[in-house]
């Protein structure tokens, strides 16, 4: 559910199943999206494939957990 407000900001409300994701992979999702949505507003031309999810604050523990969900 997204919510656009007047001042120009962008508020996402994020509901999801506890039983199957927990609360650290759901940060992570969070922080990669916002990360995507920062570089979409800095590279407004650029196309969505050559943005990065990872940020230099990636750091290990979201890698690891960003590895394995997806079986690296």
């Amino acid at each position: 559910e997204f919510i656009f407000v007047e001042e120009g900001e962008l508020y996402l409300k994020l509901i999801y199943n506890t039983d199957i994701f927990i609360n650290e992979r759901i940060l992570l999702m969070i922080n990669l999206l916002e990360n995507l949505m920062e570089q979409v507003i800095k590279y407004p031309d650029k196309p969505l494939i050559k943005l990065s999810l990872e940020s230099s604050n990636f750091g290990q523990e979201y890698s690891d957990l960003f590895a394995e969900d997806f079986n690296f």
